[in-house]
Formats: C-alpha cells, structure tokens, sequence
C-alpha cells in the first residue's frame, strides 16, 4: 500500500496533506487512478484500494482503530 512518510501535528494538518495528495492527482493526464475505498478493475483484475491505516504517531490516512475495522469490513471479499 501506499504510505506517506510525512508527520504532521494535528488533524487540521493531516486534512491538509490529504487533500494537496488528492490535488496532486489527474489521472486524465497521468494515467493514475486513486482509490480510496473503492474498487477498479483492470483486464479482469479486481483491486481494491483503500490508504487508511492504524494510527501511528500523526502520519497521513490515520484511523482510529474501532473504526478503521468498518473500513476493512467493507473491502470486498472477491478482489485479487
């Protein structure tokens, strides 16, 4: 998965870190599709993407861990 190496004091910050990441993304022109808790499939290939991750420190995509299971819960049980 994809890991943002940044530490980042609050959650107003790290709100503000997703959302230059999101910015950053034109997948119209980069050829990049970012996936957050949803599914694409490519060539018959289902992936499923989804950034959350425990909480650890004050990294991006951080989640308490109660809820990051509801996360994990909706990742689909078919996807490769």
């Amino acid at each position: 998965g994809l890991h943002l190496l940044l530490e980042v004091k609050d959650s107003t910050a790290a709100n503000s870190v997703r959302s230059a990441f999101l910015k950053s993304f034109n997948s119209s022109h980069d050829g990049i599709t970012y996936l957050e808790d949803e599914e694409l499939v490519i060539c018959g290939v289902r992936i499923y993407g989804s950034p959350w991750q425990p909480e650890f420190l004050d990294w991006a995509f951080n989640m308490p861990r109660g809820a990051i299971r509801e996360k994990w819960k909706a990742i689909p049980s078919n996807v490769d």
